[in-house]
């Protein structure tokens, strides 16, 4: 765990949204449900509830997309998801019909910055935009502010999951964190997330580029370190005069139809066959990466959470 607060930026949290007749209501507590690295919730809203499942860094393996596939199938074997199908078949069906059970909800993006290279604005330069300890970019509405500038040692402090000589020791106790979630990007698409962080932020760094210059000078001017590769990339393209063209990003898909109750139980074969062009790509990706990398890093949460100890102490 440790070595994940040695890192100084990355991908914080991928949170994905279970469509409602696919949740298996009994297992889904009204109080948040915690794994290692992984969480489940039920969020309410006047007529809806919302069951999201935040999965941390802490979980990621090295394809994070393969991750969320895996955690899905977990869920799938301990019954937080109703899907009639044979164990050894769930991977492949979840792959196949992964836009009918679950959609991308959230994406948060972070860069900490070391002590003393980066200080938090004070009221007087943020106004109503700070709380505490923590800035909020001028298009806040609490969950739907794009960019937070907040202090690391006073929010783990509060959390009070660590040992505080451990944390008041962190080498980047500020962080800047983007984070996408369908109410302020209009490219939250589970494909976008296929592959490791640095293809997942090749692909976004011009949108988020393209915040970081309307909503980044609330801010302050922001320093370029050695140890941010990728933000520096965010500063060099908002700062330059040419326009900033998305480009390699799906937008956030509507809701597809249910999934027929004859489709939850065509064999494997009868399903590779009506693969799309596209999906057996994405099928031919993961199944590489499974013969790169061996089967000790195709984890479950329950094997994930005795690796991931052990990796990280």
């Amino acid at each position: 765990m440790r070595e994940l607060f040695k890192r100084a930026e990355g991908i914080d949290t991928v949170s994905i949204e279970f469509f409602p007749e696919f949740v298996n209501k009994k297992m889904w507590l009204p109080k948040r449900q915690i794994f290692l690295g992984v969480s489940l919730e039920i969020r309410r809203s006047k007529y809806k509830r919302y069951f999201l499942c935040h999965i941390q860094a802490e979980a990621f393996q090295t394809n994070i997309y393969k991750t969320v596939i895996d955690i899905v199938r977990e869920l799938c074997k301990r019954d937080y998801l109703i899907i009639t199908k044979n164990r050894f078949n769930w991977y492949y069906y979840i792959l196949a019909n992964r836009h009918s059970i679950f959609r991308l909800a959230e994406l948060d993006f972070y860069f900490d910055f070391p002590k003393n290279a980066l200080q938090i604005p004070s009221e007087e330069i943020t106004g109503i935009r700070r709380f505490a300890t923590t800035v909020y970019s001028k298009d806040h509405k609490r969950r739907k502010s794009l960019w937070i500038m907040y202090d690391r040692i006073s929010d783990l402090l509060y959390r009070n999951q660590h040992p505080k000589d451990f944390i008041n020791s962190i080498p980047y106790p500020t962080r800047l964190e983007v984070r996408l979630c369908r109410a302020n990007c209009a490219y939250l698409h589970f494909d976008n997330i296929r592959g490791d962080f640095y293809q997942i932020f090749s692909r976004y760094q011009s949108y988020i580029a393209k915040t970081w210059r309307k909503h980044g000078l609330i801010f302050g001017k922001i320093p370029q370190i050695e140890q941010h590769p990728f933000f520096n990339q965010i500063l060099l393209l908002s700062t330059s005069d040419k326009p900033l063209h998305i480009t390699g990003l799906e937008k956030t898909p509507r809701p597809l139809n249910k999934i027929l109750e004859k489709d939850l139980f065509d064999t494997p074969e009868n399903q590779i066959d009506a693969l799309s062009e596209k999906d057996s790509e994405i099928y031919d990706e993961l199944i590489g990466d499974f013969e790169k990398y061996g089967i000790e890093h195709i984890q479950t949460i329950n094997r994930h959470q005795v690796s991931s100890y052990y990796r990280y102490k």
